[in-house]
């Protein structure tokens, strides 16, 4: 039992170190394997390091034997000064050089003085050396191309003011702005002119009796007249008056001519502005009405003025060109003004008188004197309280539209002989004046406007002056500012001018 126990353990040992034996000639094996790579690539490594060398020492005595031409060919001074300083630092590279090896790994080494020439050579694969001398300065280089714009800056300061410049040329007038705020009551000014006479006062006791020549318009008396009509004119031109037109029968219209021209409105047309004043109330006209018109305009501001403009053209009125102003000798009151014939003719504020003032002569000519008339006080013509007399000039000549003074529910229409200032008829028409707002005459019809503060409003009353019947009417009339407070005809164009709140218009009749 004890001899096979040996036999065992002597077959253990022998079976371990064979094991130990194959072990290490494994290990050995690996060793000489992994010496056999790295020796390969070392060498490969070496080859192409040294093929660099000497392509880079073949490249470098091309470039020494290429600058010895050119220093011989006239090579520039610094060139081959550089070139004789790179010889002697490699001369002297050389005899300092030690024998030293540069170890590459542990199995390849490379002569340290090699190594050096292949860098010196190849300075891609050394570090660079220590910096040397500056050169000289270069070349200037050419101009580079313009670089794109930069971003705009922000705003500057605000410089200082400049000099007032010269004063241009005045342009043409603007529609009228949104009103301002109500100002301050501004420093009591200087008496005006004598204001419209007041109110009549109420009936007095029975006076004594007095001269029968005597009469209310305390106009002067001239020489006694040939037997006419109810409407008295005396021969002095400048001086005619007629009785009540309340007491007086109408004219028989069969003394009458016929009217020169029929014709009936059918169509206003939407109005077109022309110009702006600025006045609220005025009043411009053509005359139109001879045939050697030249087509001025005439032009009156404000509610009562002694001052009459000339415009030579409508583009000069435009413009605001006049040619000429008048200066009349009675101040006239209200809008209801009419030009005929070369004529101006116009209520005198404070009378129950028409002037006709010359514009040829640049004087007053004649006047009417119309007794019992409303001329002053809260006894306007229309609702609109701006005139107390309204002037209409149409195909059959000037009309005078005015009222009793007592009386709301009649308009009296004359017809106005302005040669000599005498009224050729007078109708009592009744209708309410105080429902209407403007009124004019067309083709011997007298139209009324109901009301022109309106922005829309309707012309729905129409009477023939001559046939004398009312006429059925309904028309579209529009008042684009609402203070239309100037409404004329004006027969050769078959238009309508207006003064709307400050506001010139014209409005195109279409008529049958």
């Amino acid at each position: 039992m004890a001899l096979q126990n040996q036999n065992e353990a002597k077959i253990a040992s022998y079976i371990w170190f064979h094991i130990k034996t194959l072990y290490l000639l494994i290990t050995l094996l690996g060793i000489l394997v992994l010496f056999s790579i790295l020796c390969s690539f070392e060498w490969a490594h070496f080859a192409n390091c040294s093929n660099k060398m000497d392509s880079h020492t073949a490249r470098e005595m091309k470039v020494t034997r290429n600058r010895r031409d050119l220093s011989k060919t006239g090579y520039t001074e610094r060139e081959t000064r550089d070139t004789k300083h790179a010889s002697r630092y490699t001369q002297r590279r050389r005899n300092n050089a030690s024998n030293d090896w540069v170890w590459m790994s542990s199995f390849s080494r490379i002569p340290s003085q090699v190594m050096e020439e292949f860098c010196a050579s190849a300075k891609n694969y050394c570090p660079p050396g220590l910096p040397g001398k500056p050169g000289l300065p270069g070349r200037k280089g050419d101009s580079g191309r313009p670089g794109d714009n930069g971003l705009s800056g922000k705003d500057g300061a605000k410089g200082i003011q400049g000099p007032k410049g010269t004063t241009g040329d005045k342009g043409i007038s603007g529609p009228p702005g949104v009103s301002g705020a109500v100002g301050t009551p501004g420093m009591k000014g200087s008496s005006g002119d004598p204001g419209a006479s007041g109110r009549r006062g109420e009936k007095g006791d029975k006076g004594e009796k007095g001269d029968s020549n005597s009469h209310v318009c305390q106009c002067p008396q001239g020489p006694k007249g040939n037997k006419g009509e109810p409407a008295y004119v005396h021969s002095d031109s400048l001086v005619g008056w007629v009785k009540d037109p309340k007491m007086i029968n109408e004219r028989p219209l069969s003394n009458l001519p016929s009217s020169t021209e029929s014709c009936r409105i059918r169509l206003v047309s939407r109005p077109q502005f022309q110009r702006s004043i600025g006045a609220l109330w005025g009043f411009w006209m053509q005359d139109l009405s001879s045939e050697n018109s030249s087509g001025n305009v005439w032009v009156t501001k404000y509610i009562s003025d002694n001052i009459l403009y000339e415009y030579s053209s409508m583009t000069d009125f435009r413009k605001d060109r006049f040619k000429k102003a008048y200066t009349l000798e009675y101040y006239f009151y209200g809008t209801g003004h009419a030009v005929f014939q070369g004529n101006f003719f116009y209520q005198r504020i404070g009378y129950a008188e028409i002037i006709k003032f010359s514009l040829k002569d640049n004087k007053s000519s004649a006047k009417l004197c119309i007794e019992r008339a409303a001329y002053s006080g809260d006894t306007f013509l229309y609702g609109t309280e701006s005139s107390y007399f309204d002037l209409s000039v149409d195909e059959n000549g000037i009309w005078i539209i005015y009222s009793n003074d007592s009386d709301t529910e009649t308009i009296i229409v004359s017809r106005l002989n302005h040669t000599n200032m005498s009224l050729m008829t007078t109708l009592n028409v009744s209708v309410d004046r105080k429902q209407y707002s403007n009124g004019f005459v067309a083709c011997g019809i007298l139209y009324l406007i109901r009301d022109t503060r309106a922005k829309t409003t309707d012309i729905d009353y129409a009477y023939d002056l001559f046939t004398r019947h009312n006429l059925t009417i309904s028309l579209k009339f529009i008042n684009p500012f609402q203070m239309n407070n100037m409404v004329a005809y004006v027969p050769k164009t078959k238009q309508i001018f207006s003064w709307d709140r400050g506001n010139q218009l014209i409005y195109t009749l279409s008529v049958y």
